[in-house]
């Protein structure tokens, strides 16, 4: 379905509807005048997407790829690996662009109505991707309010949305991460917890809010398989001096399990922060 969504879709002049009226003759022979250079423009938006980490299972609206395959088709064969800082630059703000518009749940509804407002925008982009212009079409804001922003941090580890809001705190990335609990998650068991001591209030609190986005970072395979389920207050001992700013901790004189609250509560703020100053370039 989506491969024929997208042939529709990129061959000019074809409508984009998926209905069986669509495909007369005439449309399909065109679709098929022009299937090398669709199928390559598929293929280069998934290169490009997958380089970021995205997958099937957090790419949960695969017709954002279609605008961007369209944008490819008119670059040149050296563009997805290009070292200029244009380029990258542009790249890096395809992925912005993506985190956003799937966030926002643009393409959940009316698909249809909005693929067809923004083929003519990108048709005109030549040197940049036209995500201001096309944000403008959509009557999106490219930021979010205080609601959509508490309603992230509650996602859970592992859900189909948690990847992409943690590629909102490590912009510019081009590999793949593994998301990952700061705190590990075998200390939060109840009967680990229990025994050591805490009470039933307290535990139902560090329950709550163990698995959210307030406790995850992005690590890589590497740095994955060092930490383990090592306890947080000593693998961040062996960090470099940059990693609490690169994984948004917070500072604080204790980041054992007891002051665990305070560390949840703190990166909030952190995470809010950082959020709110996203921005396209």
């Amino acid at each position: 379905d989506f491969v024929m969504k997208g042939a529709m879709y990129l061959t000019e002049n074809l409508p984009i509807q998926y209905k069986l009226s669509s495909f007369t003759k005439k449309n399909l022979e065109c679709i098929e005048d022009h299937w090398d250079e669709t199928k390559d423009a598929i293929a280069n938006s998934i290169k490009l997407v997958s380089r970021y980490g995205f997958t099937d299972k957090n790419l949960v609206a695969r017709l954002v790829l279609l605008p961007i395959a369209q944008y490819l088709r008119g670059k040149n064969k050296g563009y997805l690996t290009s070292s200029n800082l244009k380029d990258v630059e542009d790249q890096n703000n395809i992925q912005k662009w993506i985190i956003m518009m799937l966030l926002k749940g643009v393409l959940g509804s009316s698909t249809d109505n909005k693929l067809n407002s923004m083929r003519p925008v990108v048709k005109l982009a030549t040197d940049y991707f036209p995500y201001v212009e096309l944000s403008k079409e959509l009557k999106i804001e490219m930021t979010f309010n205080d609601m959509e922003i508490e309603n992230m941090l509650n996602y859970s580890y592992g859900t189909k949305y948690s990847y992409l809001i943690l590629s909102l705190l490590y912009q510019g990335r081009d590999k793949k991460y593994n998301e990952d609990h700061i705190y590990p998650q075998n200390e939060f068991k109840i009967k680990n917890l229990r025994a050591k001591g805490y009470d039933d209030v307290t535990i139902e609190k560090y329950q709550a809010c163990y698995n959210s986005i307030l406790n995850l970072e992005l690590l890589d395979d590497s740095e994955n398989k060092s930490k383990n389920a090592k306890p947080f207050d000593l693998w961040l001992k062996d960090r470099d001096a940059n990693f609490k700013e690169r994984h948004h901790i917070p500072e604080m004189n204790d980041y054992s399990l007891d002051y665990f609250l305070d560390f949840i509560k703190k990166r909030k703020a952190l995470l809010t922060k950082q959020i709110k100053e996203f921005i396209l370039q």
